[in-house]
């Protein structure tokens, strides 16, 4: 469903003037009108909404950033930039800065700026010092799960290995995978 759409239909049935939902994201109306048609008049180009607008749209319509992201379709810089978003904004709720995360994660501040703006992906191991960094699980960092906390925590070393190798295998193999797991297992208890 398009963004206008969603923050149309929310307005209507709470029952609320573009005004009054202006007031609680704390922009223009004139801004939710042209999130609404989806066009910026004076360019006539679609509009894309920043992750801090996308950030008081959720807030004023009480639902997560996740679900309002998930429940768009927003344009490429959302949609395939949700590792970007997701790093920028925990950088910004820790308050550090571009450079010292970078020295955090033993990479360059131009590096992180380009991962936050999806013009690069961080390989593997920038994104397990990333994760580190935040104490969240790479899957987050991804886009593949909402939940932030760092599976590390309860897991040991082998055990957070393991479960690394196996978010990186394609999702219609993983059932192949976890087959010979529990014949290992199964072949282990027979020792």
């Amino acid at each position: 469903m398009e963004l206008g759409r969603i923050v149309k239909e929310y307005r209507k049935e709470e029952g609320l003037s573009q005004r009054q939902f202006a007031g609680l994201c704390g922009v223009s109306n004139g801004y939710i009108s042209m999130i609404e048609e989806g066009i910026n008049p004076k360019t006539n180009e679609p509009i894309q909404p920043s992750l801090p607008m996308l950030k008081k749209l959720a807030c004023a319509m009480d639902i997560s950033l996740d679900i309002l992201i998930a429940s768009c379709e927003i344009e490429n810089d959302i949609e395939n930039n949700i590792s970007g978003i997701r790093l920028k904004e925990l950088r910004e709720e820790s308050g550090i800065t571009l450079r010292e995360l970078a020295r955090l994660t033993n990479t360059s501040k131009s590096a992180i700026d380009m991962y936050e703006r999806g013009e690069r992906k961080p390989k593997y191991e920038t994104l397990k010092a990333l994760a580190m960094a935040f104490d969240v699980d790479i899957a987050y960092l991804l886009g593949e799960s909402s939940v932030k906390k760092n599976a590390s925590t309860v897991l040991n070393d082998d055990e957070q290995a393991l479960l690394n190798l196996f978010r990186q295998i394609p999702q219609d193999r993983r059932v192949v995978y976890l087959e010979i797991g529990r014949v290992i297992v199964s072949n282990s208890k027979k020792d």
